[in-house]
């Protein structure tokens, strides 16, 4: 390996890309510190001692993950300081997979340690973590088209192995002593799969449905804040129910009214908007029927059940379909609950409703942050997908394109009313045609036209199996590399 024989040059590549990695992820996240990031500290890695070089990367990770992540991860400090110290962990041993594995190989097989491992990470985290697919690298790369729609493809696990693997190649033409990039068979390689998946993604762009339909569908979303309930006691649930149709429900329903005025046929509410006391579940459920049927619409509801005066338990936040009809679905229990969220959560099963507009599929926001969740709704027959959300402003918009990613991956049209954040409706292809932002606007609800035209994806078919296919290359390249260098010691062992 071509060694910084300089270690003013060696701080400043690991400063470049400490600072570089602060950008490529979180609040601050920009798609060219993302690439940056991983070519810079993957020269400190292969240029210095292992016993220096990769406990100060998992540092600088570490760090720059705390600061990266201010206030977008709920809860005290002492949760962020866990997950930056995890994230600095995971980068220590990224980066010395890749020394120990990638000098004992050549060629294109030699730049593929590093993105392998990168993703295989990527893959534990959503395992083992209680944050699912957050800080996935992909995620990053939304604001390029061209390259998200790939996911459609092989999943946010082929996007996020794109920055590693140039980062890899680029070093291997800065060690072998700068020839020509073409000269280089990597460069080739990586310079070809780009094209392959930009080109992808200009032609998955592309509608090429003859048979449009469209639906105006209404999003309530807003401002919400916790209830005020002034002088009730709390086993007075009457008192208490009646503040919360006040606050609440009430214009709860007066929006979806002016909706439905205005032409919505399907009009879907944040998360958990209709709230009231268990006790009131009836009555309020009896309305949203009755609503439905009076203002001829589908009512995707967002609900939070409370428990019952003083009685101490878990809330229910859930989602139930209402039609025309009369109709209504089984309850959806949020199945995947934000740390320390005092629901009771569902068995994950997706709910799936069919309408006049083909087949309505909900999950509730968490829920959209794993994979397989909208992917299961869409192998199940869902036309659309619905995720009532509950955001803050430190995660708006990036949450919402996260679950732009959901339709990439699934081919499904998206509705995502969100309190406290965006509001979108999102394409088959993952853009926000329509939007309305909680925090920069007065506005709490959003009328569009709703392309339905889904299509279907292999991402929907395959789920991870390219993260899974890099965890088994990973493991190969280890293998191929111990024995290479067992050879080596054997071969040398001869001619002494």
């Amino acid at each position: 390996m071509t060694k910084i024989t300089s270690p003013l040059l060696a701080i400043l590549c690991l400063a470049i890309g400490g600072v570089n990695f602060y950008f490529s992820n979180g609040i601050a996240a920009n798609v060219f510190a993302a690439w940056l990031a991983p070519v810079f500290l993957l020269r400190f890695s292969r240029s210095t001692r292992p016993w220096l070089g990769i406990p100060l990367i998992g540092l600088v990770a570490g760090c720059a993950t705390w600061f990266a992540f201010q206030g977008v991860i709920p809860g005290d400090r002492n949760e962020l300081s866990a997950v930056a110290t995890a994230a600095g962990v995971m980068m220590s041993i990224v980066y010395l997979a890749d020394r120990l594995i990638s000098p004992r190989l050549t060629g294109i097989a030699a730049t593929l340690v590093f993105p392998a491992a990168s993703v295989t990470a990527l893959l534990v985290g959503s395992l083992g973590a209680p944050f699912g697919t957050w800080a996935n690298d992909a995620y990053v790369q939304y604001d390029l088209p061209w390259l998200s729609r790939f996911a459609s493809i092989a999943g946010i696990w082929s996007i996020a192995f794109l920055p590693p693997w140039l980062a890899a190649v680029i070093n291997q033409w800065v060690e072998g002593g700068f020839h020509p990039p073409m000269a280089q068979k990597s460069a080739i390689a990586f310079a070809a799969v780009l094209a392959a998946v930009i080109g992808h993604g200009a032609v998955s762009g592309t509608n090429w449905s003859n048979t449009q339909q469209t639906v105006m569908a209404g999003l309530v979303g807003g401002r919400i804040d916790r209830p005020d309930y002034g002088q009730c006691s709390p086993d007075d649930i009457a008192c208490r129910q009646a503040v919360l149709d006040a606050q609440y429900n009430d214009p709860l329903f007066a929006r979806s009214g002016a909706l439905a005025t205005q032409g919505a046929k399907i009009i879907a509410w944040h998360e958990g908007a209709a709230v009231y006391q268990a006790g009131f579940e009836n009555a309020l459920l009896d309305r949203a029927s009755q609503f439905a049927a009076d203002r001829g619409v589908y009512l995707v509801a967002g609900l939070l059940a409370l428990p019952d005066g003083a009685k101490e338990g878990l809330l229910q936040n859930k989602v139930i379909i209402f039609a025309p009809d009369r109709r209504r679905s089984e309850a959806y229990l949020k199945a995947r609950p934000v740390p320390g969220e005092p629901i009771i959560a569902g068995d994950g099963r997706p709910l799936l409703f069919d309408t006049a507009y083909g087949t309505i599929a909900a999950i509730i926001c968490f829920d959209a942050d794993f994979t397989a969740p909208a992917r299961d709704a869409a192998n199940a027959g869902a036309d659309l997908l619905v995720v009532p959300s509950n955001d803050w402003e430190e995660i708006t918009p990036m949450h919402a394109e996260m679950a732009a990613f959901r339709a990439i991956e699934t081919g499904l049209p998206v509705l995502r009313p969100a309190a406290n954040g965006l509001s979108a409706v999102i394409s088959p292809q993952g853009e926000i045609e329509a939007r309305v932002n909680s925090f920069a606007t007065s506005e709490t609800a959003l009328l569009a036209s709703l392309d339905l035209s889904a299509r279907p994806t292999l991402q929907r078919y395959v789920g991870d199996l390219f993260a899974w296919l890099c965890f088994a290359a990973l493991i190969g390249f280890g293998l191929l590399a111990f024995r290479i260098r067992k050879a080596r010691g054997r071969d040398h062992g001869e001619d002494a």
